[in-house]
């Protein structure tokens, strides 16, 4: 079944750009780098899994690659946006075991943590970081402009993570960044493996870490435990496979849900419906668009 209704390949690993058109993506979506979006002066809407979160002048967005999510501008006049793509092992070699650039996109025991509020002075200090980052991006033969541009977005990193530590009044050494990579990795794995065994038994035999240690890093860099965490994921799944098509029995069965009645009966509990009445409601809704 074909999922780039839901997941977006992007054509460059790495792209900075001032944006002013509409999102031609209506649905949400998923891509692996991580995104930063500010809105110096524009206004409108950020849809996070379904939750939509208004957008206003001085909005700072930070989404990593399992954050699901679309935006929406009421006209062009409001959609003006910077908007940067990275993969995130452009920051490890920049980070320190003290000092993890990804911070900001891993430690987030809060609601709402993708969304940052900046005061004039901040927005006009991360839009000259963005500014840069775009000359930079341009063609050029220059010598070392590689090396250059992830420079600059460290530096940009360094401050967006300033302010995200400083804005949830977070103390200075929240965790030492091994323990962000390492947790990192065991997102991924669950992201990338939610058809096989998840339990905590399992993962921690794979990672070499005790289940009481994962659990506590876990809840720290997450906010919630692993049992949780994969129980979202696999529902999201869920979601992605209703969305595009398949049938209740597929979506159970490829979000790794090993019994249909369960799977029916969490879906429900999580979601306020049923399977098959999402799934319609999200065809009636993308035919509503179409027209």
């Amino acid at each position: 079944m074909d999922l780039s209704l839901y997941r977006d390949i992007l054509p460059e690993d790495f792209s900075a750009v001032y944006r002013r058109s509409l999102p031609q993506m209506s649905r949400c979506h998923l891509h692996d780098q991580f995104e930063i979006v500010l809105l110096p002066n524009g206004r409108g809407r950020l849809i996070l899994g379904e939750e939509p979160h208004p957008l206003g002048p001085g909005s700072l967005v930070l989404l990593g690659s399992m954050d699901l999510h679309r935006f929406s501008f009421v006209s062009e006049e409001e959609a003006g946006r910077y908007v940067l793509f990275f993969p995130p092992d452009y920051a490890d070699a920049l980070s320190t075991a003290q000092h993890n650039l990804l911070s900001c996109f891993f430690f987030r025991p809060f609601p709402n943590a993708q969304l940052l509020s900046l005061d004039e002075k901040q927005t006009a200090a991360l839009a000259g970081r963005m500014d840069r980052l775009i000359a930079l991006s341009a063609p050029s033969a220059e010598w070392g402009r590689p090396l250059a541009i992830r420079f600059e977005l460290g530096q940009l990193l360094l401050e967006i993570n300033r302010l995200y530590l400083a804005a949830h009044g977070i103390g200075k050494t929240v965790a030492a960044g091994e323990t962000y990579s390492r947790v990192y990795r065991i997102l991924r794995y669950i992201h990338h493996n939610l058809t096989g065994d998840l339990s905590l038994g399992a993962l921690s035999a794979r990672f070499y870490i005790s289940p009481h240690y994962l659990c506590t890093l876990f809840r720290q860099i997450t906010g919630t435990t692993p049992a949780q965490y994969i129980l979202n994921c696999r529902i999201r799944k869920a979601k992605d496979l209703l969305i595009a098509g398949c049938s209740v029995d597929e979506a159970c069965s490829g979000a790794g849900f090993g019994n249909l009645t369960h799977f029916s009966r969490t879906f429900r509990q999580i979601t306020g419906s049923p399977p098959k009445k999402y799934a319609a409601a999200h065809r009636e809704q993308a035919d509503g668009e179409r027209r």
